[in-house]
């Protein structure tokens, strides 16, 4: 199954209630653990769409969103 992220198009975070970890849609996870995620609907989306909201609600950043995000990459590189 591929992920179907069209209805979060405007949002970048989207958080995993049971973990309390929040993904950056910039830096996504692989494919089946947002499709795991959305198929468990147990996902919150953050407003304001920021990270710092997300952290205020006790949220901690997907380790590959953190390293992205100290290596100041916009976006990951393309897979093939």
């Amino acid at each position: 199954m591929m992920v179907e992220l069209d209805r979060f198009e405007g949002y970048r975070f989207i958080g995993d209630k049971r973990t309390q970890v929040v993904y950056d849609l910039e830096h996504p996870p692989p494919a089946a653990v947002l499709d795991e995620l959305l198929k468990s609907e147990q996902f919150i989306c953050f407003g304001p769409d920021m990270l710092s909201e997300a952290r205020n609600r006790g949220y901690q950043p997907h380790r590959l969103a953190a390293i992205a995000a100290q290596l100041g990459v916009d976006h990951p590189a393309p897979t093939e």
